[in-house]
């Protein structure tokens, strides 16, 4: 198939990320792909690599297949196809991030889709009233970490990922480890230092390669979220791909993940006794080498190449018939 790529940006952000993975594999099966964005970045130059086209408007009636990455690229892939029957979105935004943002759900298109993607099955079964006419299926995120390296100035800290943003929640956990002045040392990768809070013993990366990102992931002592809202933790994924432990707020998404894995220790971000508790199981699995092990397992049978791969073919030639 020859099949055009859709991108609000290129940046280090998770959708991107997410479709980069999927053009990887569309590639190894043999596919052509194209790409457009509405904002370059350096992720650009990873497309690139695959031998990704760039989008041409005078071909946009050519493409076997539109493929929608996250509901802001919904109308320009409606508008370009020559039909909706050829467009497929990979939404990757829970719906009450539309309330979080402001954003008007109903403007975007969806309840035209025939086809679209969700990272988690609690996601598609919320969108599922607002494309009462679209075939819903679940595809999850690929998620590795193959040959990362590890940095020791690190593995004494908790990793803590995205921009510092309300539904990222970062605030209330320090909040949290303020009021109870626990020993913990964070590592904010993406996040740029608030200039009204101070930090002495935490360490803020700002937004870096997706590579160095994974570094730093896998040389810390574990992860933490206290996110409001998520659509599949593919930081935490990757913590738990690197034998490290994870501690992530009470949300659907993260529910979710601990159905797969059970092991995962879920806190409530509003209690300092749950966030406690949620350390102190954490630091004991951090010593359990082979509970660890299995989490790994299971995370690489859910989220590996070979899961995403077989869905992606299956999901392709459906699309194709």
């Amino acid at each position: 198939m020859n099949i055009l790529l859709l991108s609000h940006r290129l940046d280090y952000s998770g959708a991107p990320i997410a479709l980069l993975r999927l053009a990887e594999t569309l590639v190894y099966q043999g596919h052509s792909i194209s790409l457009g964005t509405f904002k370059t970045g350096p992720l650009g130059v990873e497309f690139e690599k695959l031998g990704a086209q760039q989008f041409n408007p005078s071909l946009a009636k050519n493409y076997d297949l539109y493929f929608a990455n996250t509901f802001l690229t919904v109308p320009a892939a409606l508008n370009t196809a020559p039909n909706s029957g050829r467009v497929v979105a990979w939404i990757h935004e829970s719906r009450d991030f539309f309330q979080l943002y402001g954003f008007d759900e109903k403007k975007y298109g969806l309840s035209d889709l025939k086809h679209a993607f969700f990272p988690s099955n609690y996601m598609l079964e919320e969108y599922r009233d607002l494309m009462p006419n679209c075939k819903l299926e679940q595809l999850r995120n690929l998620v590795t970490m193959d040959d990362v390296k590890r940095n020791p100035d690190y593995q004494e800290h908790f990793s803590v990922t995205g921009a510092w943003e309300p539904r990222k929640n970062q605030a209330t956990l320090i909040k949290l480890i303020n009021q109870k002045n626990i020993d913990i040392k964070l590592n904010f990768i993406g996040a740029q230092k608030p200039k009204d809070m101070a930090f002495s013993q935490h360490f803020f990366v700002g937004q870096v390669p997706f590579s160095r990102a994974k570094e730093l992931i896998a040389s810390s002592y574990g992860l933490i979220s206290a996110s409001l809202s998520e659509t599949q933790n593919l930081a935490a994924i990757e913590s738990i791909l690197s034998n490290n432990p994870v501690l992530l707020s009470d949300i659907p998404a993260h529910r979710e993940l601990k159905s797969l894995i059970p092991e995962i220790v879920l806190f409530n971000p509003n209690d300092p006794t749950s966030f406690i508790c949620g350390l102190e199981q954490v630091t004991s699995q951090k010593g359990n080498a082979g509970l660890l092990h299995k989490n790994k397992g299971i995370a690489d049978k859910f989220f590996g190449r070979y899961a995403f791969g077989q869905k992606v073919q299956s999901l392709i030639a459906q699309m194709g018939q």
